[in-house]
Parts: C-alpha cells; structure tokens; sequence
C-alpha cells in the first residue's frame, strides 16, 4: 500500500506539472521596431498557432471569473460549431464563444519587449457579436473583456487592472444588443511598463457573475494596436549649463559645463563622439586656455576646466559650437569678469618654531591690489622653503576655495 500511495503522489505531482506546463507565454514583440498590431485571424489557421507575439488561454472551470487564472493553451480548432471556441473571423480578429463546457475560454495574451520605451498605449475594438447569426436571447449572462498587464510575474497575483481615471479598462455586454456597435478602447500603461525586457498585456474574458442565467454573450477582440515613444531623447543642441564660480576673477582659471539636451531641454545623450569649440559670444576680451572638448558616446555632458578671459568685463557669453553631431550651438548666461588676486597674504604665520615640530596653523588668501580677498580665484598654492638650511616637510600645497 505504502509502494502504491508513492506512486499515486508521484503520478499526481507529474500530471499536475504537465498541465501547468501547458500555459505558455509567446517571445516578445519589440517596440523599438514600431507599433505592435494585430488585426486579423483566419478561422483556417491551424489548431494550436497562434498569431505573432499572442496566445490564447483557456479556463479549467465553466464561467471563467475575474479571480480565476489561465489554466491551459488553447489549442482547439479556430471555426469549431459547438462548445467553447476562439473563432478567427479574419479582417475582423477574433471571438470569444462560451458554453457551459467545465472548461472555458478565455484570454488574448501579447508579449511586449519595452527596452527604452516609454508613453505604452495599447488599442482595441470590441463588440458583442451574433456568432452565425445566432444573436443571445435573454436571459443573458453579462460578461466582459479586461485589460491587464504583468511585467514578468504571471502567477495569479502577478496581473494587474490597467487603470483610467481609476476605473479598470474593459469592454462589458451590459446594455448593448448583439450585433452591437464597435467600442474603440484605450489605455496608456503605467510606468512601471516603461523599458522592461518583458510585459505581458491580458485581454480577459470573464463572467462579471451578475447572478444572470441563460445564454452565454459572445464578444469579438479585434484591432489590438500598442504605440510607444523613445526613452531615449535625441540631443539636438547644446547647452553651456554652468560657469564655475559664477563670477569669474581676471587673475585665475574657471569651468564650463557643456551638455546635449533635447527639444524639450532634456539630457540627451550622444551616439558617438561629439567634439566642441568653445569661443567668446559676448565681450570684447579673448578666452584663453583649453577651450575645446568632447562629449563622450553615450554621454550628455562635460566639463572644461582651465579656461581664463584676457580683461576685466561684465556680462560676457561664451559659445559652444558642435565639431559632431548637427547639434545647435550654446550660449551662456551672461557673467561678470572682475578683478582678480594679484598677490598672496599669510596671516598668522608665527615667527618662531621648534625643529622638527609642527608649525602652529596658519592661512593663506590671495588678495587683490585694494587688499579685498578674491573669493572668485581658483587655484593650487605651494610652500617652498627660500632661506635656511634645513627643509620644509608636512603638507606644502593646498586648493584656494573662496579666496583662501
């Protein structure tokens, strides 16, 4: 008995996984390619195919609910004349058909690849139809087609309502009389869709368990279209976004920031290398030093450092013009050029110390020729010794921040 109850749970536990193994999902259709659009299904199509980036999903009770989950593939024939169906109705997509079969259909599912894709609209037409003219008679069950999303998870818990104003996206058969008229429904998909490997959107047909009986409703899918935008913006200018310090002193060296943006003024990356010149827009000085760069691949911005202007000038604008991309030149905020450090003041500096042992502390400004520190000067200063026969040691050179 023990031998047989083994092999009983190992049958259970095989069988269980064969039919669990039976709902597949299908390989994702790339976004980035373009739009994703379904709009026809012929009823002569084979018995388990399927059309592009879809699958067909069946339930493993009557009356599919919306709690209820995909239980099976369906993989019956798409122009069946009795029991539950997929039909393929060609220019006019699909439709659901229900009976009181213990197993029911069902969902429309589409793979999605959204790998830097953003603003994800999905599309959809759906009617309640009059299958070979057939038109339900009432009593008539009320039921539905909604949309739904997982970016990966497809367990039960792993679907979630695509929302509108906070009312979940379907279609629904209450009130309308078969044939009824087309319904254009849609939806943008939350962000969490946005740049995902893999998001799966659901069109399920359930029974809104209304407590109706009779005649079961039989709806048409049809039109299925999701549009994207890039989540990667274009750059198509320049942009000098800061100047460092932003007052800058005649005696010392300042930075610029150079960075491609979008239309919208957004960072942008470039693709490949874009080199930069940068020149004087406004004022009558010369800029010296290093003022040309590049914006690396796959970057927006970057920083030139060790640029000067030749004289004392308010308001001036620097330029930045692409060598690169075909992107359009920058110019900076204005900014003012005053009178830098001409000379060094150490305050105090003890005139006395013990060999060997450190100095007491002591600072050191760079002042202008009126004796004002010039809080705008950027630069290294080092300690060397002039007289005297020993050595300096310790720490002999520092950064000038504000002026000291």
């Amino acid at each position: 008995m023990k031998r047989f109850l083994q092999f009983f749970a190992l049958l259970f536990l095989v069988s269980t996984a064969s039919v669990i193994a039976q709902v597949t999902y299908p390989a994702p259709f790339d976004l980035a390619t373009g739009p994703y659009s379904f709009t026809n299904w012929a009823n002569t199509n084979p018995a388990g195919t399927y059309p592009s980036n879809m699958i067909f999903h069946r339930y493993d009770k009557a009356d599919g609910k919306l709690l209820d989950s995909a239980f099976i593939n369906y993989a019956l024939a798409y122009n069946a004349t009795a029991g539950i169906k997929v039909n393929g109705l060609t220019a006019n997509g699909i439709e659901f058909v229900n009976s009181s079969a213990t197993q029911s259909v069902g969902m429309a599912v589409v793979a999605l690849n959204t790998t830097n894709r953003t603003a994800i609209n999905v599309s959809f037409i759906a009617s309640l139809t009059a299958w070979n003219g057939t038109v339900p008679t009432a009593p008539r069950r009320e039921w539905a087609i909604r949309l739904q999303y997982s970016t990966g998870n497809t367990s039960a818990s792993g679907w979630t309502d695509v929302l509108s104003g906070g009312v979940p996206v379907e279609f629904t058969t209450i009130g309308l009389n078969a044939p009824s008229a087309d319904q254009l429904i849609n939806a943008t998909l939350p962000s969490a869709c946005d740049n995902q490997a893999i998001v799966y959107v659901r069109f399920k047909f359930y029974d809104l368990n209304l407590g109706g009986l009779g005649s079961r409703p039989m709806c048409r899918l049809d039109e299925i279209n999701v549009t994207s935008s890039s989540a990667i913006a274009t750059p198509t200018k320049l942009a000098i976004t800061s100047i460092i310090p932003s007052t800058v002193s005649s005696t010392s060296t300042f930075s610029a920031s150079v960075q491609s943006q979008s239309a919208t003024s957004s960072p942008a990356n470039v693709s490949t290398n874009t080199p930069f010149t940068l020149d004087v827009f406004s004022g009558t000085g010369v800029l010296l030093g290093n003022v040309s760069g590049t914006i690396p691949a796959n970057s927006s911005t970057t920083t030139i450092t060790g640029l000067s202007y030749s004289k004392i000038e308010n308001s001036v604008q620097i330029r930045a013009v692409s060598n690169g991309d075909p992107l359009t030149d920058a110019i900076s905020a204005p900014f003012n050029v005053v009178q830098g450090a001409t000379s060094i003041a150490v305050n105090n500096m003890v005139n006395a110390s013990n060999v060997n042992k450190a100095i007491s502390p002591f600072t050191v400004n760079v002042v202008r020729p009126d004796g004002s520190i010039d809080s705008n000067y950027q630069g290294t200063i080092s300690i060397t010794k002039l007289s005297g026969l020993g050595n300096v040691l310790g720490t002999l050179s520092g950064t000038i921040a504000n002026g000291g």
